[in-house]
């Protein structure tokens, strides 16, 4: 178990103030040469480079170092972009456990490692865990004077998020629409201040992000039409702002196309301007690695669509192309693993080739073992079981199905 505890006194200051005067930069320049590779999608040698920091920080200055909570932190995210959800969960523990104790005379410092861990179990899908670290945060920067107009965003959109995946559109649409002035006046101001490009980025970024999710709460609670317009103008202004060959752009027309596909549209017909998977594939992977956790999440999608036009050739190239990058690019015991074998089971079936696949797959999810039984890739695989229960006339097993998904669905 890690320990370290900041001390008060004038020795331990003493002790790590050439790191502060001297070794700083050097070291968080090796750390941003890992984040560099995990921003493409090249997650193994991020997790690579990271461990070779850590190695040189423990020589120079011990295993208990300034260095060591920021390394945690980056283990965590790394691990879940690999698929390894055992280990994100550890070091994400881990990280938050130490924060308490380093930062436990600058509560800002502790509140900005929870609002991270928060959008980390966003991503992995437990909105319940996510939820409450945001709103610990929140509470923390308001006791401290500190909750600053660009955290008070970040925050009510991770709330947002949450709220919508769980069910809670109303809501949801709710704290999206209070918030406006306080997003376009983030992006007005950075119009005027002498801001980083980093930090220009990363505001033009989070209001993409706020635009994509008022578009997607309209998806989920039915209403098309308000949908497709807050799609089409997310897409205008990223295009614009940001460009489209980029994540932002990806991400809103990957969502703009499961809009149309639950709405009917023909297997025959041309996704509009700003949706189809296979563009959003191709501007994301412009600029990203296939292995980015946006494309291979589009690759499921295009899969499964290319399934429902019949177009057998185009699905058997993207499906090689999408499995060599999970065989090529994430460990053996990767989630990745698991979500490839959902994709095939849940084309084959539209294709009535479901011959000892419910066997194969209460195999495949007890023999992995990241994958949680409280998780929306579980869910996808019982949603999948029901259908096929349903189809062969198995009621009994089909509610045992949906009772074990309405139980994982519950505790998200």
């Amino acid at each position: 178990m890690i320990r370290f505890v900041f001390s008060k006194s004038l020795s331990f200051f003493l002790l790590f103030l050439p790191i502060l005067i001297f070794g700083q930069s050097k070291y968080d320049k090796a750390f941003l040469k890992a984040e560099t590779k995990f921003e493409l999608g090249q997650y193994v040698e991020a997790d690579d480079l990271l461990e070779k920091v850590k190695s040189k920080t423990d020589k120079k200055f011990g295993k208990d170092n300034p260095y060591t909570l920021k390394y945690l932190q980056a283990k965590a995210k790394y691990a879940l972009a690999e698929g390894m959800t055992t280990n994100f969960e550890n070091y994400l523990l881990q990280a938050i456990k130490l924060s308490a104790q380093v930062n436990s005379t600058t509560l800002h410092g502790h509140a900005e490692v929870l609002l991270e861990a928060g959008n980390l179990y966003s991503e992995f899908g437990n909105y319940v865990k996510s939820s409450a670290l945001l709103i610990e945060s929140r509470e923390i920067l308001k006791k401290s004077g500190t909750l600053t107009p660009w955290l008070q965003a970040r925050i009510d959109l991770g709330l947002s998020e949450c709220l919508k995946e769980q069910g809670y559109y109303n809501e949801a649409l709710r704290l999206l629409t209070s918030e406006k002035s306080l997003f376009a006046g983030l992006i007005q101001k950075q119009a005027t201040d002498k801001n980083s490009s980093v930090e220009i980025k990363s505001r033009l970024s989070l209001y993409a992000r706020w635009l994509t999710t008022i578009a997607d709460v309209h998806r989920k609670r039915g209403n098309l039409k308000s949908a497709d317009s807050a799609f089409v103008t997310a897409a205008t202004w990223i295009q614009r702002n940001i460009g489209q060959r980029t994540v932002e752009y990806g991400r809103n027309q990957l969502y703009f196309s499961d809009l149309l596909v639950e709405n009917g549209l023909s297997p025959k017909s041309n996704f509009p301007k700003h949706a189809g998977y296979n563009d959003a594939l191709l501007n994301v992977i412009e600029t990203k690695k296939g292995s980015h956790m946006l494309a291979m999440r589009i690759y499921e999608r295009y899969l499964r669509r290319l399934r429902t036009e019949g177009n057998n050739s185009k699905y058997n190239s993207i499906l090689a192309d999408y499995s060599k990058i999970v065989n090529d690019y994430f460990p053996k015991t990767s989630l990745y693993h698991v979500r490839k074998q959902l994709v095939q089971y849940t084309t084959e079936v539209e294709n009535e080739e479901i011959s000892g696949i419910v066997s194969s797959a209460m195999v495949m999810m007890a023999g992995n073992s990241n994958l949680p039984k409280q998780h929306w890739v579980a869910a996808e695989v019982y949603d999948y079981l029901f259908e096929i229960s349903i189809y062969q006339k198995n009621f009994i097993g089909a509610e045992n199905y949906i009772a074990r998904l309405i139980e994982i669905n519950s505790q998200l």
